[in-house]
């Protein structure tokens, strides 16, 4: 049997996420919830998908009675996107004609400043040393077994 955990997360929070073994859904878990899958015993691939993004695969063998842990999560920063969001050109330009019309000059500040956070953001986070990333920092969820 496995069992997978989904951790509690502001993104993704009122979405489920499909779980699939070998290719077939078997499966899906909400916010925070846990779920456990029989499955036949050998080996296996789990993924986990939501809309377009697919998470990490983990290759695992079942054996009797043995159960695998998995904990699945989404490796998004709401904040950084949030920042990015608000200062694509595209809303800071937005953001200029609503306050054109509205006549509330705090609309094209608010932008104006997540612009610069996030070009600073952009400019202190590219200057640190480079890391290696890992396999499940490279999709928008991640797997990642516990056992």
């Amino acid at each position: 049997m496995i069992i997978i955990s989904r951790t509690s997360q502001l993104s993704n929070k009122f979405v489920p996420i499909s779980i699939y073994v070998d290719g077939q859904h078997i499966g899906s878990l909400s916010d925070g919830e846990r779920s456990e899958f029989r499955l036949a015993d050998g080996e296996h691939t789990v993924q986990a998908r939501v809309t377009v993004s697919i998470s990490n695969s983990i290759v695992f063998n079942l054996k009797d009675n043995q159960n695998i842990h998995f904990e699945l999560g989404s490796n998004v920063n709401v904040g950084k996107n949030m920042l990015l969001a608000l200062s694509h050109p595209a809303i800071l330009i937005g953001l200029y004609y609503l306050d054109k019309v509205i006549g509330w000059d705090y609309f094209l500040l608010w932008g104006i400043l997540a612009y610069l956070a996030f070009g600073a953001w952009l400019y202190f986070s590219n200057r640190r040393k480079s890391r290696l990333v890992s396999e499940t920092e490279k999709h928008y969820l991640y797997l990642k077994q516990l056992d």
